[in-house]
């Protein structure tokens, strides 16, 4: 009976060590990771004349979040822009909240509040640069903390917000659509 339980004992003892080795490198290690990956898409019936073309898509800032201080923003940055990229699209989810969510805030208003206002992640990702240009939409945490002060911000530095909709981007003598869904 001993010698079951001291296998029990070491499984649940193994399995704990387990557990807390992927939290540990899932908010220790990961989030302190920068990594770009490059992939050639193949899409049936795209016109030949965009090949090459080069898009950097940038998802979940979260600034002030675990390990995304301003600093490490602004090497997002100059990462995303050493891409040489013809577009930027950006995924949403810019903000980071400190407390709770007021799930019915007055129109315009902050559902939330945040670690880095929105005004200054706008001022940090405006220094994004892609030949025609970068293209942002909203995320989940966006809407929670102020949707429309989010897109103002965003539109100021020259990040352009598409939100359920269409847009035709001039790529030399063709055409891009880009579509911008909520959430």
């Amino acid at each position: 009976m001993k010698k079951w339980l001291k296998r029990i004992g070491v499984v649940l003892l193994s399995f704990a060590l387990i557990i807390g080795a992927v939290v540990g490198y899932a908010y220790f290690i990961e989030p302190r990771l920068l990594v770009v990956v490059e992939s050639d898409l193949t899409v049936p019936h795209f016109d030949p004349k965009l090949n090459g073309l080069k898009i950097v898509a940038i998802s979940d800032i979260h600034a002030g979040s675990n390990y995304m201080p301003l600093e490490r923003l602004q090497r997002v940055v100059e990462t995303a822009n050493e891409q040489n990229a013809d577009l930027i699209v950006l995924l949403g989810d810019y903000v980071s909240e400190t407390g709770g969510r007021n799930r019915n805030p007055a129109p315009g208003t902050d559902g939330t509040q945040i670690k880095i206002p929105v005004e200054t992640i706008a001022d940090n990702l405006q220094g994004l640069k892609a030949k025609y240009g970068a293209y942002a939409v909203i995320g989940n945490h966006d809407w929670y903390h102020n949707d429309a002060k989010i897109r103002r911000e965003f539109e100021r530095v020259g990040i352009n917000v598409i939100e359920n909709e269409v847009r035709e981007i001039p790529v030399g003598d063709t055409r891009v659509r880009l579509w911008g869904i909520e959430d």
